[in-house]
């Protein structure tokens, strides 16, 4: 081999030698670029969610503030006019309850000049009863009298009959005592 194809050789080795070297070199730092940039962005991501984060905090803040400003500001409006509304109620009840009062007070009127009439209707119908009443015990009375005095007749006469019957026997008998002798 010559000079030349060693000093070629030689060179080739050395250059492949160094292509490799700065090869791994190169594989390395694209390695580290990468990994940095990796870490320069997860950082930044980091940074910008927190970022984000912050500023929609904010926002909401703002909103809900808004939003409870808003609530509140319907709740006064809501009982001025829930207590507008029982105002109003309360008026028309207390004009109600006056009118029912009233015709209470009337429906009690016509309830006693009713519950009076009625009181004094019964009151001569008890009269006119008792009157009734006392007539019929008085012809019940009259004629329990009559039927006494019939029966007492009846009973005189039966016993005048029984007498007359007892008599007829011992006559009878004293006829057959005399006629036997």
């Amino acid at each position: 081999m010559s000079f030349d194809d060693q000093v070629r050789a030689a060179l080739d080795n050395a250059t492949t030698s160094l292509r490799e070297h700065l090869e791994a070199e190169l594989h390395a730092f694209a390695q580290e670029v990468v990994r940095v940039s990796t870490e320069e962005r997860q950082l930044a991501v980091a940074a910008a969610s927190q970022a984000a984060t912050a500023e929609v905090r904010a926002q909401a803040e703002a909103l809900v503030a808004d939003v409870r400003s808003q609530a509140e500001a319907q709740v006064l409006q809501f009982r001025a006019a829930a207590q507008k509304h029982a105002e109003g109620l309360k008026r028309a009840a207390e004009g109600q309850i006056g009118e029912l009062r009233k015709a209470l007070e009337e429906l009690r009127a016509q309830t006693q000049q009713q519950l009076d009439a009625a009181r004094r209707t019964a009151q001569d119908e008890d009269r006119k009863a008792r009157a009734e009443v006392e007539k019929a015990h008085a012809e019940a009375a009259s004629r329990a009298a009559r039927k006494a005095q019939t029966a007492h007749a009846e009973v005189e006469t039966a016993h005048a009959e029984l007498e007359k019957a007892r008599a007829e026997p011992d006559k009878a008998h004293g006829e057959t005592e005399w006629r036997e002798r």
